[in-house]
């Protein structure tokens, strides 16, 4: 960081998605946003997990839960809608969702390998799609001006996430 600015300024106000909250990097991505100011939609299959996510971050009542199966193209786009009607706007997405095959090359079925690329490749595709869309005429100006810029576009790419507005 440069300067004065604290961590807990860098997020304030802004509201963040991130899928696969209930564990691991995703889970990690749902505390710090919230440690740093953020309201933030957790999204992942294990509700039970997703709660104790929210309940054990610095400010629960800044974290909602929602619970799908993100594998699903229906309910990944859900996730990012309903995201979009509880907050307003997204600002930070964070794609984290996955899973890891637990089998040998010779021993992966064709339903878990389509499982696993619905979840870690696809998923992240139809949220950022959700995500980035123009909600009004006005946004898809903004965001058609923006692009015929060279040194500006409607979106910030991070590593470790896929594509938010700002």
């Amino acid at each position: 960081l440069t300067g004065s600015m604290r961590l807990v300024e860098r997020f304030q106000g802004m509201h963040a998605l991130v899928t696969g909250g209930s564990s691991g990097i995703g889970r990690s991505c749902v505390l710090a946003l919230v440690d740093e100011g953020a309201h933030v939609t957790a999204a992942g299959r294990d509700e039970g997990r997703l709660h104790e996510a929210r309940d054990s971050s610095a400010s629960p009542g800044h974290v909602r839960v929602d619970t799908a199966d993100l594998s699903d193209p229906a309910q990944a786009r859900r996730v990012a809608e309903d995201a979009l009607a509880a907050m307003g706007s997204i600002d930070v997405l964070v794609n984290a969702a996955g899973v890891a095959l637990d089998a040998g090359v010779l021993d992966i079925t064709e339903r878990d390998w389509r499982t696993t690329l619905d979840l870690n490749l696809d998923a992240g595709l139809w949220i950022s799609q959700v995500v980035a869309r123009p909600r009004s005429s006005m946004d898809a100006s903004t965001a058609w001006r923006r692009s015929r810029r060279p040194t500006s576009s409607p979106f910030r790419c991070r590593s470790g996430a896929h594509c938010a507005r700002h």
